[in-house]
């Protein structure tokens, strides 16, 4: 069987914080050349993991070399230099591992382009400096590294986002005057604000991919008779997934959008450079938790008071809370789309008369307290019952509707089923 005849360009979206469910809560209202047309004509992995950290640094690392991070050298999106003695953030010159990207640019006549949201993750998938990068700058205008193009002016200026000051984020197919889900609000004291809200919001997305079709247009990307190399890397999923959470709906309607753009580019993939002359493969970086993530708030003071340290929170590793568990969340901890942990600490009763039982539930359990502390009140409740039946399990998995549960501890996070999910598509 002879091998297949390598495509003269390859096109790679990584999407931030793309959970593999977000193709089924949506695909109804897919279009039929969009994410519809990779399902059924390409290869889907919807069970793919990285089994490493949902940092996105580290997995957009993970998906440049092919390696683990221990491998790599980006373990996070930041971390403590001990030689300096501060943290220091993920950049390009930390990578340990050679690139995809910088393979195949040092292939003779070989090009590799990165369209990124921000230039470090953008500087860190292509690991080489002769890649080019196209970013979006602090003032919402596309800059690269090296000379920009003759047109990218023009282009910058037809899509410039001062024109977008107040806009109305308006669901796909609604009417004008349809009430809006968002609105991009401007206010020149805090100009930051908006330019966040832009990022996080389609017409960001919309942008990125557009810039794709032109690359593609002007620059007859697979029709030079060289192997290409095109990246997109969408970060707008990732900003509202950080401030919405998984299942609003903001981002089933920018996932709609994207639906829409990953048409537009096929089509014009499809036109040139043709059928048989690409590839293109979309790729979750990460998963997310259903909602936002929040810092571990304080509990009540009744724990407090029966336990004193409950009020430090650090130093145990769980935490109840009447809402599911993403809503008490450490800070870049995921949860994955298939199943909800909880850590099944044990808990003694009280020696002494406990105070009015909250609302959500501690389960029993005739373990010890720790040396000098009252052991915390009784409670009762779904996370209760369903540890009682397995007292020396340290995790257990919960139905997402269970009103009451445990917040997966940090060994627990380490299992495999703790880790999120990563879609994966490829369409040849």
């Amino acid at each position: 069987m002879a091998l297949p005849t390598r495509p003269k360009l390859l096109v790679l979206v990584i999407l931030d914080q793309f959970r593999p469910d977000y193709l089924d809560s949506a695909a109804n209202s897919f279009a039929p050349g969009g994410f519809r047309r990779l399902l059924e004509k390409g290869a889907y992995f919807p069970d793919c993991r990285h089994l490493a950290s949902t940092f996105p640094a580290s997995s957009i690392a993970t998906l440049a070399t092919g390696a683990w991070p221990a491998q790599h050298g980006i373990a996070a999106d930041s971390w403590y230099d001990r030689s300096i003695r501060k943290p220091v953030p993920a950049t390009d010159d930390a990578l340990l591992a050679t690139t995809l990207a910088a393979q195949v640019d040092a292939l003779p006549g070989a090009r590799v382009t990165v369209v990124s949201l921000n230039d470090a993750h953008g500087a860190l998938f292509a690991g080489t400096p002769d890649a080019r990068l196209f970013w979006i700058d602090d003032n919402g205008q596309f800059s690269t590294l090296p000379d920009p193009p003759d047109w990218l002016a023009a282009f910058n200026a037809a899509r410039n986002p001062d024109s977008l000051h107040d806009a109305r984020w308006l669901a796909l197919g609604a009417r004008p005057d349809a009430p809006a889900l968002r609105t991009l609000n401007f206010s020149p004291e805090r100009p930051a604000e908006f330019l966040a809200l832009y990022k996080s919001s389609y017409y960001a997305q919309d942008v990125q991919f557009d810039l794709a079709l032109e690359l593609i247009a002007r620059e007859k990307m697979g029709q030079t008779g060289t192997f290409e190399f095109l990246c997109i890397l969408a970060g707008s999923t990732g900003l509202l997934g950080y401030e919405t959470g998984a299942v609003s709906p903001l981002m089933r309607q920018l996932t709609l959008r994207l639906d829409r753009q990953i048409e537009s580019l096929l089509n014009q993939l499809t036109k040139a450079p043709g059928e048989k002359n690409f590839s293109l493969v979309v790729a979750g970086a990460h998963g997310a938790p259903p909602v936002r993530t929040a810092r571990r708030p304080s509990p009540p003071p009744s724990l407090a008071t029966a336990w004193p340290s409950a009020a430090k929170p650090w130093r145990r590793p769980w935490i109840a809370t009447s809402t599911p568990p993403a809503a008490a969340a450490w800070r870049n901890t995921c949860i994955p789309s298939c199943t909800w942990i909880a850590a099944a600490s044990a808990i003694p009763s009280p020696s002494a008369r406990p105070p009015p039982a909250p609302p959500w539930s501690i389960p029993p359990s005739p373990a010890t307290s720790p040396p000098g502390e009252p052991a915390p009140p009784t409670m009762s409740g779904s996370a209760a019952s369903a540890t009682a039946s397995t007292p020396s399990a340290r995790a257990t998995s919960f139905s997402p509707t269970t009103p009451s549960m445990w917040r997966t501890s940090r060994r627990a996070a380490a299992s495999p089923t703790a880790r999120s999910t990563t879609t994966m598509c490829a369409c040849r």
